[in-house]
């Protein structure tokens, strides 16, 4: 999580990411104000005092973070109404906003329909500058190369048969009964007990 910029969350399930999200959010000054009265017991209340004091509170705490509420379904289980979630922008302080439902919304859904490239552009660096100027290498973009769409000749791929699967006409099975490691001709191994002690 330390190399992401903006880190986004939703209702948590587990008591370790609530506290870890309520420490993200940080903390406030929240004002408390306590009024106490005295006199005699007559009825008379001569003295009245009041408090004001400044405690810290966090902005949202571990089970307020658990309770964020989720987006809403109808009866057919589609969702018709967005949830809550917590964004956390490097710098910044977070944002208490709404999910984003992209397939109401025609910008976002035009987006989400556009198809992944077949392949990357990648870095390549450019030997003429640095051989020129004797400095470090300076990269460049150099363009995904078209991937072919045909397929590969099948004489390409060795074809696979059972004729060719090892056959062994003395291969041991185990039935359950101990080995006979003297009918086997092979040396029994040296088994110790160890304890747990």
């Amino acid at each position: 999580m330390s190399n992401c910029h903006v880190r986004i969350a939703y209702a948590p399930n587990k008591v370790e990411t609530a506290k870890v999200l309520s420490d993200m959010t940080g903390k406030t000054t929240v004002v408390t104000k306590k009024t106490s009265l005295s006199g005699s017991r007559s009825g008379h209340l001569s003295r009245a005092s009041v408090s004001v004091a400044e405690t810290g509170r966090a902005l949202l705490t571990a089970d307020e973070c658990m309770r964020l509420p989720g987006a809403k379904k109808d009866a057919n289980k589609q969702i018709i109404e967005a949830g809550d979630m917590l964004v956390f922008p490097a710098g910044f302080p977070p944002i208490y906003g709404k999910q984003i439902l992209y397939f109401l919304d025609p910008v976002f859904s035009e987006r989400s329909k556009v198809p992944a490239p077949r392949a990357s552009d990648r870095l390549v660096p450019e030997k003429k500058d640095v051989e020129e100027t004797k400095s470090p290498a300076v990269y460049a973009v150099e363009p995904a190369a078209e991937v072919s769409t045909t397929k590969a000749p099948a004489t390409d791929v060795p074809e696979y048969n059972l004729e060719d699967e090892p056959v062994f006409d003395d291969e041991p099975t185990f039935d359950g009964e101990e080995l006979d490691f003297d009918e086997l001709e092979i040396e029994e191994p040296d088994f110790e007990e160890e304890s747990c002690a």
